[in-house]
């Protein structure tokens, strides 16, 4: 019975799916529902880089059908969110998202994320905000420092000062993630799973050349960003008949990429050049977790490690012809299952498409993502179980 329940949300016409636009605060986005239906379970769905929150339609539309309340956001930067584009900011985002669905009653909630919103949404998982990531990595590298400069005191009493900034430097690491947790759990927003669509290892490699761009002025950027990425994106818009809703624009002090905008080119590119990923934010809570590991006993950051990124269960979907995750070379797809077996709990499906997961298995570019039916099934079937 629910494999034809799956069968006919796939390929019913959606024309009783209702699309509210909504903006609160750092939330701007669009419902997804059917009127006068008891909505018990919601997602959140947060898109890729320079989309918006309508190229998940698709599939919105079809898991509203299904019996799921669905929310899908603007990331930071995008089309009506106007927040300065960072993972912080993101997280924040999605928490919010999140907490909007909640006070509408609806306890149950899961997070869908496509390509970077799917790095935002395993962030997010794990309580990242804004201050961690203002703070959490430079007192990380601030405690390295202190401890290489031991081996160079014999001074008791200096030897003392280094250990008491150590030790100052490691309790507010500990505070930044404890207070983030005590939000969380005041707020009483938790997920129930993760469905990571194409989730890259790597974020800079959303952007290539990104190294050799940033060398150059505003002019320079502005030129060979539109010419390579927005004008394509923008020809594909039209010729699906711009169902996101994109406006042309150009500014000359302003540099786009179809939905995504930023007066600021060079912090951006630099900001995405040094940017953590999900790999360093583990990595870092890893080493924490081994800094004061008492025997026998779990430390906070064992417990924060197991619950906050290794608990919930995940589902990870990408495709062998996606460029951007580049599966298809040597010893990449390998790569590729180690980071997601690492993320915990995880789920692995590699199917026949790309980054953008459409019906037509080999469509790279278009406005509109995930109408895959297969993909789409196994979504479905995974909420079902979670």
């Amino acid at each position: 019975m629910q494999e034809a329940l799956i069968a006919s949300s796939i390929k019913s016409e959606k024309n009783e799916i209702s699309k509210e636009k909504i903006s609160k605060g750092r939330v701007q986005g669009t419902l997804f529902y059917k009127k006068n239906f008891k909505y018990k379970k919601g997602i959140l769905l947060i898109h890729g880089m320079s989309g918006n929150r309508l190229g998940l339609s698709p599939l919105a539309e079809r898991l509203a059908d299904y019996g799921y309340f669905c929310l899908s956001l603007d990331l930071p930067s995008h089309f009506e969110n106007k927040n300065d584009f960072s993972m912080g900011e993101l997280c924040e985002t999605i928490n919010e998202g999140l907490l909007f669905i909640k006070n509408l009653g609806i306890e149950r909630i899961s997070l869908i994320g496509h390509s970077v919103g799917a790095v935002g949404s395993i962030f997010a998982n794990m309580g990242y905000n804004i201050t961690i990531e203002k703070n959490i990595y430079s007192n990380w590298e601030k405690i390295k420092l202190l401890l290489d400069s031991l081996s160079k005191k014999s001074d008791y009493n200096e030897f003392k000062k280094i250990l008491n900034e150590v030790e100052k430097s490691y309790l507010e690491i500990k505070q930044i993630i404890f207070n983030s947790l005590k939000q969380k759990h005041q707020q009483k927003v938790d997920i129930d799973c993760l469905i990571l669509l194409a989730p890259p290892i790597n974020c800079k490699s959303a952007i290539p050349a990104l190294s050799l761009l940033n060398k150059l002025n505003h002019k320079w950027i502005k030129t060979i960003f539109e010419k390579l990425f927005h004008e394509p994106a923008v020809k594909q818009t039209n010729k699906e008949g711009n169902p996101a809703g994109f406006t042309y624009e150009n500014k000359p002090d302003t540099i786009y990429w179809q939905f995504f905008k930023t007066k600021e080119s060079k912090e951006f590119l630099n900001y995405f050049l040094n940017m953590k990923e999900p790999k360093d934010f583990i990595k870092l809570i890893e080493d924490l977790s081994k800094f004061k590991h008492i025997e026998n006993k779990i430390n906070f950051f064992e417990y924060y490690q197991k619950k906050y990124l290794f608990a919930k269960p995940k589902l990870f979907i990408y495709g062998k012809k996606d460029l951007y995750l580049k599966p298809f070379l040597p010893f990449a797809r390998k790569r590729l299952e180690k980071f997601y077996e690492g993320c915990g709990n995880a789920e692995i499906y590699y199917g026949d498409f790309t980054h953008i997961m459409m019906n037509d298995p080999n469509q790279q570019l278009g406005i509109l993502a995930v109408n895959s039916d297969k993909v789409t099934e196994k979504i479905m079937n995974f909420l079902d179980r979670h």
